[in-house]
Formats: structure tokens, C-alpha cells, sequence
């Protein structure tokens, strides 16, 4: 009887763990983004372009061609930072590409 008790206990907590770790998944579901960063008149890539993922500290700076890489939530929201152009927030939306042609500030 006290060996079917601990049996019992030990299956209860072997689905206790799977219910968690298939409701950690269900919350947590990452992808990864790229993308290039390019200016909205010439058309030329811009480096050093800060892309973070807002409400975060999550983020990364677009390198010399432009590029940039982040891995995000699925609903995650980019906001683009640079000198000289206009702050811009952009939805990610599931979307594993996000281009942005980067308006400069009048």
C-alpha cells in the first residue's frame, strides 16, 4: 500500500512538470527577426541603427550594411532609434523579416 502511495505521488508530479513546461512553451514562443535598416531618400543602408524590442532591454545595432538580428516574442514590437531620423516603432506581427526604409527629421 505505501509503495502504490509513493507511485501515485510520483505520477501526479511527472504531470504537474509536463503541464508546466507546455504552458511555459505556449508563453514564450521566440523567433528570430532580420532585417535591413535603409534610408527612406537615398535608398542606402544604415549603420548603426538601434533596435530594441519595446518594453524590453532586449536589442542590437544594425551593422555596416545596414542588417540587423533579434531574436523576440512572436508579438513583439521594434522601436528604431538613430540620429537624426524619426524615432519609429514597428510590429513584428510573426513575421521572420521586418525592412525598414528610415525617415530622417525635418
Amino acid at each position: 500500500m505505501r509503495k502504490d502511495l509513493l507511485s501515485r505521488k510520483k505520477f501526479r508530479l511527472l504531470i504537474l512538470l509536463i503541464l508546466l513546461l507546455v504552458g511555459q512553451s505556449a508563453f514564450s514562443q521566440e523567433i528570430s527577426v532580420s532585417g535591413k535598416v535603409t534610408s527612406s531618400l537615398e535608398g542606402m543602408p544604415l549603420p548603426g541603427v538601434s533596435i530594441v524590442e519595446k518594453g524590453t532591454v532586449t536589442g542590437v545595432v544594425s551593422d555596416y550594411d545596414g542588417n540587423y538580428r533579434l531574436t523576440v516574442a512572436s508579438n513583439a514590437t521594434f522601436v528604431f532609434s538613430y540620429v537624426g531620423f524619426i524615432t519609429e516603432e514597428v510590429a513584428v506581427n510573426n513575421q521572420s523579416i521586418v525592412n525598414i526604409a528610415y525617415q530622417k527629421e525635418v
